[in-house]
């Protein structure tokens, strides 16, 4: 995966970085664990309703925390329930949950019950949800429809397909996750996913059995945000295939990339969950999915094709091997521990270890 590409240069730039970070005139870092930020140690608020998490406070100054507390001014509206010191004495960590709408503060105590810091934390529910197709969230960010309630998207019958899900509250993001349901007996299968490497987030899976549109409820924390059309189609739906390539300007040599496989109906609709075949040179891949992950090999030319139904798409691609896999997989960052990138991140962790003190 990409992720570890450029990470020898980002060590080497985090002591210049560093000088310019800015430090908290308190003293203090307060941080949470929704954003994965080498020099921004605050708190990702507003949060959305519901959402749990962990937070981290520590000392600029590399003193110890031991016997240090954290309280919140409103426990219904932001409930800290439990609190531990770790690293030695030189980190505070609590597990948290955003439990309704309100306005409160985070309260650092030292030993002696003294005030340290105080930091603002605001609670909303949203009125508005936005889903990102993981497939060019990955590949072409910059290409993905904003999908919202009004949208309806239609998905192969018997595929399935992801989309990352962000919360809005009067056009303003709400940060947190792990707060999506569905009801106690959804029209479509569906179900929520959490990946957690660099930054939290929260996919949407989408997996229709039977052909039809459904009206998938969305909750949020209990409260009915919106329903979302599903449109299950089946494969003599699929009119046309584009495949889109992730751009390559200044790869480095076997630099892995994607290619992404999309296809339409005869309207110029997108359909989703389509599982593709895949050839190289006219030789059939292994495997079936959207995405074909491969190595860059400058000037060393060859046809890539992608097949659903009767369509298809062929592209011309400087590689040299690849496999095919799918946009539903999550990959390196679907649980803590559970991966290469997250070794990559702790790697990097102890890089910045004293880089993030001022």
């Amino acid at each position: 995966m990409r992720l570890q590409s450029g990470v020898v240069t980002l060590v080497l730039s985090l002591g210049f970085l560093s000088l310019m970070a800015g430090c908290e005139p308190d003293g203090i870092e307060v941080q949470d664990s929704l954003d994965f930020d080498l020099f921004g140690h605050e708190l990702n608020t507003p949060y959305v309703e519901g959402a749990d998490m962990s937070l981290s406070v520590w000392r600029q100054d590399d003193g110890s925390v031991s016997g240090w507390s954290l309280r919140s001014g409103d426990g219904a509206v932001f409930e800290i329930s439990s609190v531990w010191v770790d690293d030695g004495g030189e980190t505070l960590r609590a597990r948290a949950v955003a439990l309704t709408p309100g306005l409160t503060e985070l309260t650092v105590l030292d030993a002696k019950g003294r005030t340290r810091a105080v930091r603002s934390v605001r609670v909303e529910r949203p009125d508005s949800i936005q889903m990102l197709p993981a497939g060019l969230s990955r590949v072409r960010p910059e290409l993905a429809p904003r999908l919202d309630l009004s949208d309806s998207i239609s998905v192969l019958s018997g595929g399935a397909a992801t989309f990352e899900v962000a919360y809005f509250k009067d056009e303003e993001r709400l940060f947190g996750n792990g707060v999506l349901d569905f009801g106690e007996d959804p029209p479509v299968q569906a179900n929520n996913e959490l990946t957690y490497l660099f930054r939290d987030r929260e996919w949407l899976v989408v997996e229709p059995l039977d052909a039809g549109v459904f009206s998938l409820p969305l909750l949020v924390n209990g409260q009915v945000l919106g329903h979302m059309q599903v449109r299950s189609v089946d494969e003599s739906a699929i009119d046309s295939i584009e495949i889109v390539a992730e751009e390559i300007e200044g790869a480095d040599e076997g630099e892995m990339f994607y290619l992404l496989a999309r296809a339409f109906d005869a309207t110029g609709v997108e359909i989703f969950g389509i599982a593709f075949d895949w050839e190289i040179e006219g030789e059939e891949q292994a495997g079936t999915g959207d995405l074909y992950h491969y190595a860059y090999s400058e000037g060393a030319w060859v046809d890539v094709s992608a097949n659903a139904g009767d369509a298809f798409d062929t592209v011309g691609v400087q590689m040299d091997g690849g496999y095919v896999t799918s946009s539903n997989n999550l990959g390196c960052a679907t649980a803590p521990g559970a991966s290469a990138g997250l070794g990559l991140l702790a790697m990097l962790g102890l890089a910045v270890l004293r880089l993030r003190r001022c």
